[in-house]
Parts: structure tokens; C-alpha cells; sequence
């Protein structure tokens, strides 16, 4: 018989505990699921400790007692349309204060997405 290859799909939400020492970082426990065939070479990753959720730059990061570090290797594929595209510009660098004005305007067009959300959640 000849060769196949599918691709599959597991989604797990099982939570594992792990014993680690003491100065454990985010990479160090991340090489250490990598080597026992977990899937997080790509992932993105969130502590959540005492309560707060913590994403950004994590590698680094030394792991407390009870945290719950989550690794999401979901990727989510919208459609851009046509509009969208060609309104789109590159840009080769950015300042502090453009960045700081892109994550401003993001927080603004989340929070405004979200209000028509839940309007339309109420309205249904």
C-alpha cells in the first residue's frame, strides 16, 4: 500500500500539575514539554497568577508556587477584505509614540467592537 498523510486536530483543555525547582523559568519548562512531546514550540504563552493574567515577553520568567501557565497554539484566521488591504500601509520602523498611539487606537477599536457585541447580544 501507498503512503498517506493526513493532518489531524487535537484540542485538549486537561490540565497537568508538574513539581519544578525553584528558579524554573517559562523556557526552561517550556524545553521541558517540548522534550516529552508536548506540541508548544510555537505557542503563545499566559501565566495567570494570584489571579492576573500575564502575557508579553514571558521566556524569562521565574514560575511561582500555584502559577497556571497556559500554552495556546490556536491560530486564528480572519478574512481581510479588499477594503481593508488596500487601505493598509507598511511601515520599515516606528517610534515609541507611533506604537504607543497603534495601542491606543487598538484598546479604542476593541472596546468599541465590543460594546456593538454586546448590543447585539441584548438586541437578539
Amino acid at each position: 500500500m501507498s503512503e498517506k498523510t493526513v493532518t489531524f486536530l487535537v484540542k485538549s483543555v486537561r490540565t497537568n500539575k508538574l513539581a519544578i525547582n525553584g528558579n524554573t523559568t517559562v523556557d526552561k519548562l517550556k524545553r521541558a514539554l517540548e522534550t516529552g512531546g508536548y506540541d508548544v514550540e510555537d505557542a503563545r504563552i499566559r501565566i495567570i497568577r494570584n489571579g492576573h493574567s500575564y502575557i508579553g515577553h514571558l521566556r524569562n520568567a521565574l514560575l511561582r508556587d500555584n502559577d497556571i501557565v497556559i500554552f495556546d497554539t490556536n491560530d486564528v484566521q480572519m478574512r481581510v477584505s479588499r477594503d481593508i488591504k488596500q487601505r493598509a500601509t507598511v511601515s520599515n520602523g516606528c517610534s515609541p509614540e507611533c506604537c504607543s498611539d497603534r495601542a491606543e487606537e487598538m484598546k479604542r477599536n476593541i472596546l468599541a467592537a465590543l460594546k456593538d457585541f454586546e448590543r447585539a447580544i441584548i438586541n437578539a
